[in-house]
């Protein structure tokens, strides 16, 4: 416990005072001295994780956009391909039937 110094004619002030009362064995306390300075700091980092997650959302939403669009581009090619290949196909019948 830190106490004030005070002259001895003053009454004597602790700077911290708990009422005492029996605490139970299992209770445990426990006293935690932070400033001003400590609390802006821990603000300060607390909106510094929430920017950077807003960042990280904004660039998870970005890349699934680009994904989607890629997948969308892949199945477009994919059908075109088909096509391509049922006209090929088409091709080879109409050249075999020619040749016959």
């Amino acid at each position: 416990m830190v106490s004030d110094p005070a002259p001895p004619s003053a009454p004597h002030y602790s700077a911290y005072s708990l009422p005492s009362t029996h605490l139970p064995g299992e209770d445990i306390l426990f006293c935690i001295d932070v400033d001003l300075k400590e609390v802006a700091a821990v603000e300060q980092a607390a909106a510094t994780n929430e920017s950077e997650a807003a960042t990280l959302r904004s660039e998870v939403e970005r890349l699934e956009g680009l994904l989607a669009a890629e997948k969308a581009s892949h199945e477009e090619e994919m059908r075109r391909g088909a096509r391509l290949g049922d006209q090929l196909q088409t091709a080879y019948q109409e050249k075999a039937a020619l040749e016959e």
